[in-house]
Parts: C-alpha cells; sequence; structure tokens
C-alpha cells in the first residue's frame, strides 16, 4: 500500500491510465491486423481501442473523483449554448491559423490523418471522432493527467503538462500545435465548470465543426480566412466573458 498521497494519485491515477489508455489502444490495432487479419482505418482502429479502454477507464476515473476529493456541479444547460461557440470559434481560429501559417502542406503526418478521416463513411466520423474521441480524451487528459497534476503540483502548471502531453498524444506537429493551445482552453474550462461533460460536449462541437463546417472554409483566399481568424479570436473571447459572468454570478449566489 502507497502511503503519500501525491504518490499514490501520480501511479494510480496518472501512470496507469496513460499506460492503460495507450496499451489497450495498440493492443487491439495490433490484434486486429495481425490476429484477425483486418488492416482497418487508423482512426477507426484507434476508436475501437478507445471503446474497450473506457471500460477500464470510466471506474477508475469514478474511484479518482471520490479519492481526489474533486468537486463535482451539476449540469447548467445555458453553459452548454455557451460553448457550442466557443467550440467552434476554437476550430476556426485552429484551422484559419494552420492554413495562413503554411504549416499543413508540409506535415505529411496531419494530411494522412485527416484523409484517414474523411474516407470513414459520415455515421462513422460522428462515431469515431465526435462520439468516442472526445469522450475518452477528456477523460485522459483532463480527468486523470490535469486533475491529478492539479493535485500534486501548481494548477497551471498541471495545466501545461496537460496540454503538452495533449498535443504530444496527436503525432504530428500541425495537430500538436493547437491541440497544445486547445488543451489550455479546456483545462481552464473544467476548472471553472466542475463536469468533464461540458469538456466532452465542447471537444465533440470543436471536431464537428472542423470536419463539417470548417472544410468549405478552406477554398477562401487568405484575406479572407486572415477575416475569420480574427472575428474567431472576439467570438472566443466576448463568449468567455461571458460565460465567466454567469458563473462567477451563480457561485455568487450560492
Amino acid at each position: 500500500m502507497i502511503n503519500n498521497p501525491k504518490l499514490k494519485y501520480f501511479i494510480n491515477y496518472l501512470v496507469i491510465p496513460i499506460l492503460i489508455y495507450i496499451g489497450v489502444t495498440f493492443f487491439v490495432a495490433l490484434f486486429c491486423e495481425f490476429v484477425l487479419g483486418l488492416r482497418l482505418n487508423p482512426v477507426l482502429s484507434t476508436a475501437i481501442g478507445e471503446i474497450f479502454s473506457l471500460l477500464i477507464l470510466y471506474p477508475m476515473f469514478l474511484s479518482a473523483k471520490k479519492d481526489r476529493g474533486d468537486k463535482v456541479e451539476k449540469i447548467n444547460l445555458k453553459y452548454l449554448l455557451y460553448l457550442i461557440p466557443i467550440g467552434f470559434s476554437l476550430a476556426v481560429f485552429s484551422n484559419m491559423f494552420l492554413e495562413l501559417s503554411k504549416i499543413l502542406p508540409y506535415d505529411q503526418e496531419a494530411k494522412f490523418v485527416s484523409e484517414s478521416i474523411m474516407s470513414l463513411s459520415p455515421v462513422m466520423i460522428v462515431v469515431t471522432t465526435i462520439i468516442t474521441v472526445p469522450i475518452v480524451e477528456e477523460l485522459v487528459f483532463r480527468g486523470f493527467i490535469y486533475k491529478t497534476f492539479d493535485c500534486m503540483i501548481n494548477k497551471y502548471l498541471a495545466m501545461f503538462f496537460s496540454s503538452l502531453l495533449f498535443g504530444l498524444a496527436h503525432g504530428n506537429l500541425s495537430q500538436g500545435l493547437y491541440a497544445f493551445f486547445v488543451g489550455f482552453v479546456f483545462c481552464y474550462l473544467y476548472d471553472k465548470l466542475n463536469n468533464i461533460i461540458y469538456i466532452v460536449f465542447i471537444h465533440s462541437i470543436m471536431n464537428f465543426s472542423s470536419i463539417f463546417i470548417i472544410n468549405s472554409m478552406l477554398k477562401l483566399n487568405d484575406k479572407e480566412k486572415l477575416f475569420l481568424l480574427i472575428i474567431s479570436i472576439f467570438l472566443f473571447i466576448i463568449t468567455i466573458y461571458r460565460l465567466n459572468i454567469e458563473n462567477n454570478s451563480l457561485k455568487g449566489g450560492e
């Protein structure tokens, strides 16, 4: 038995969940290819692995919340409405930034991931990138990594390490850059709203926007893309500001 609380959190709610997340996902991919003889779309293969890892990780997450003494707020529907434009503005900003920086055309790994996603049927895109991926990634990177680091070190360092690992997990420069930035936003919102369902929801909105809406914007010229990027920044700032006012008002009235 581990008596040091911080060491206990580090091993039980950080190291072990990460190993389960990586191990199960890779095992399922290898099992499908070498045992079943199925060469699946890599995005689909990853999603299947994540579903299996979720069966193990979710009960662990419930135990971690109780053990760490996490504060959990009830879902406020008004907050969900605020998170829609925040998620959309993050998707616009991230994609327009990558387009204007001219990083994306040279990032073959990011191109491969994008092509893998778009080769799936619309139903499978929804199941994998809009349902499965947000649930599992938020459970791992915010529910386990951020919250556990938050119990061990400075809150902002916890945000940094969680976001860094989130960026690295994407495995390519383009997605890694915006995942690092988005990770900070998700940690901030989780810290403010105290319910991981909110973060799963905004992650889903962002992925939905990136896949089904933003693609049509990529045909615009650079000036139009810059205009959209600026608009997305203003939309993000205004909505975050309004959400903070609502949240502070609600907490002040309790």
